[in-house]
Parts: C-alpha cells; structure tokens; sequence
C-alpha cells in the first residue's frame, strides 16, 4: 500500500516507517524538544490517552520538564513522555521547547 501525498507524489503505507497522527499534527512537537517549559498551568498523565483517572500532579506555569520521549494516543495525537514516566501535553499552546 502507498500514502497518496498533497502534492501527487506517494510515500509507502508500511507501519515500520510512518506513524497514524491527527490532522493538526502541526500544532504539536512531533521531535523530542529536550527540555520544555510550561506557557500555562496544566497536568501530567500516568496514560498517553489522558483519561480522567490517570490525571497526575499539576505543573504550573513556567515549570521545566524534562522530556524522555514522544509517543502517540491510539486516535495518533503526540504526546511528551516525561523522565518521570507520566505523559504531557505536546501541543504547541501549552508547552515550548527551552
């Protein structure tokens, strides 16, 4: 199977080399950033689809994080796993890279 790009040009399908995200993947780190600081007060997660149960600790504004990777929810929306192990929000309105 092939990936039918924008531009007419086709990219191969095979799971091993490209991953399922959301339409606005743009709008979120898709690349370890590192390190990251918090731009508003937000929680981590034990999971990285973020159900209400796994909600953690809250990190406030202007806390740094250290990223160790990122990953993807089952519906492909990126998400930044924490040294810590829990999982934070990559989306750009939320975090920025430090």
């Amino acid at each position: 199977p092939r990936l039918k790009l924008t531009n007419g040009n086709y990219l191969s399908a095979s799971k091993s080399i490209v991953l399922k995200t959301i339409n606005t993947a743009a709008n979120y780190y898709t690349v370890n950033p590192g390190t990251i600081v918090m731009k508003v007060n937000d929680n981590q997660f034990s999971s990285k689809e973020f159900n209400k149960n796994t909600r953690g600790k809250l990190h406030k504004k202007g806390s740094v994080l250290k990223v160790a990777d990122i990953v993807y929810s089952s519906n492909g929306t990126p998400r930044l796993k924490l040294i810590n192990g829990n999982y934070i929000s990559a989306n750009k309105k939320i975090i920025e890279k430090k």
